[in-house]
């Protein structure tokens, strides 16, 4: 069912490009910090040569649109 809630615990990676300044990332811990829940978050930077940069954040959120549409905006 694709209105069914994605249960809790769940891994999401937020990709961010390569060259994003540091202020931005500060505002996007933030808000992710701001979001407590029981979602995991693995932040992507794109990294030069194809090689990611991953991060697995050390708390949790709850991710939901709401969320998504904050961290988008940040990056836009």
């Amino acid at each position: 069912d694709i209105n069914a809630p994605v249960p809790e615990g769940t891994n999401y990676e937020i990709d961010i490009p390569r060259g994003t300044p540091k202020d931005v990332l500060v505002e996007i811990n933030q808000v992710l910090k701001n979001s407590p829940g029981g979602d995991h978050v693995t932040i992507v930077i794109a990294g030069s040569g194809g090689e990611d940069k991953r991060i697995n954040l050390p708390f949790t959120v709850k991710n939901n649109q709401v969320l998504a549409n904050k961290i988008n905006r940040i990056l836009s």
